[in-house]
């Protein structure tokens, strides 16, 4: 379960850092 909140921590991280590019 750890693993899967880390692979979900990952990929909202990714999309933080796509947004923020975007704006």
């Amino acid at each position: 379960m750890t693993s899967c909140f880390a692979i979900a921590c990952i990929l909202l991280g990714k999309l933080s850092l796509l947004f923020n590019i975007a704006y």
